[in-house]
């Protein structure tokens, strides 16, 4: 979320807002995210070398990275987070704007296309993958992108700042930020709404790719972990429509960022916790018994003949 939602904020949700108020925040993040990343992504083959064989050697190590599908994916992360870091930094800092417009979309376009690649490793080693087959691996790819999208831009805007109370007729600095603030949150309300419709259509037909055994599915340590982010999300969903329709109004009508930042606050600090409860779920052993059909619509059909329907 620090380098792709990092990569979003700065050039797609808020390139006006950030270049007013803090790029500076926005590159170390993008440095920090892809540090984390590659750190994560080698010691998540160390964990899993040792859960495994119990041991951890070099010799295993370095083999282990150049023959699996896992080794592949952590090297490839290796080689993309920095990039994409470097990238977005170059493209944040004060020269940039002089650039020629042309250079300004290459650079738009290579750094959309590392991001997009880097989410493609996460779900290469995903639950979907397991399954087999392109769908459940192409919505879980749709699914990633739109979360990094919405939360991305809320965290870092809410960690930003909205910047002082003006209004447009004032003039100068301060009112060119605020209407630089409104854009960005205008915006993010926007992406809000079309990332919420496709999170909870690449969610549910995740989720019944998984829901053969409906029984099974919903007490099982898979099925708690989705009802945990199921509440959250609810809970998220109430304070961005709390965002959207009452906070954002005011905001455009008086210009005043404060109780739109301190929801937008609390929303980016749900989100996190939500990707917490995310990473239990991409742990969590898979539900599946005997009978343990993928298709969402038959599995579909299952969950609500159990229910009664």
């Amino acid at each position: 979320m620090a380098l792709v939602g990092g990569a979003a904020t700065a050039r797609l949700v808020a390139p006006g807002h950030v270049a007013a108020r803090g790029a500076r925040l926005v590159r170390v993040g993008l440095v920090a995210g892809a540090a984390l990343l590659m750190g994560a992504a080698l010691l998540e083959v160390a964990v899993t070398l040792k859960a495994v064989l119990g041991r951890l050697e070099p010799e295993l190590y370095r083999r282990y990275l150049g023959a699996t599908r896992h080794g592949e994916m952590a090297r490839l992360r290796l080689a993309v987070a920095p990039a994409a870091a470097a990238v977005g930094v170059l493209l944040t800092l004060p020269r940039a704007r002089l650039w020629p417009r042309a250079a300004r979309g290459v650079g738009d376009a290579l750094l959309a296309a590392l991001c997009l690649a880097l989410l493609y490793t996460f779900g290469l080693l995903s639950h979907a993958a397991a399954m087999g087959g392109a769908a459940p691996l192409w919505a879980d790819l749709v699914h990633l992108v739109a979360a990094a999208a919405w939360a991305g831009p809320v965290v870092y805007l809410a960690l930003l700042g909205l910047g002082p109370r003006a209004a447009p007729a004032s003039g100068g600095a301060p009112a060119r930020a605020a209407t630089a603030a409104q854009r960005a949150v205008a915006r993010v309300s926007r992406i809000g709404t079309v990332a919420v419709a496709v999170l909870l259509l690449t969610g549910a037909f995740n989720a019944l790719t998984h829901a053969s055994e409906p029984a099974v599915f919903a007490t099982s340590a898979y099925g708690r972990s989705l009802w945990l982010k199921l509440a959250l999300f609810a809970l998220v969903l109430v304070v961005a429509a709390g965002n959207a329709f009452a906070w954002l109004p005011r905001f455009l009508r008086t210009h005043d960022p404060r109780p739109l930042l301190r929801s937008m606050r609390l929303e980016a600090a749900l989100l996190v916790a939500l990707f917490v409860v995310t990473g239990f779920l991409t742990t969590a052993a898979l539900p599946h018994g005997a009978d343990a059909s993928t298709d969402a619509l038959e599995n579909l059909r299952r969950s609500l003949a159990a229910l009664g329907f």
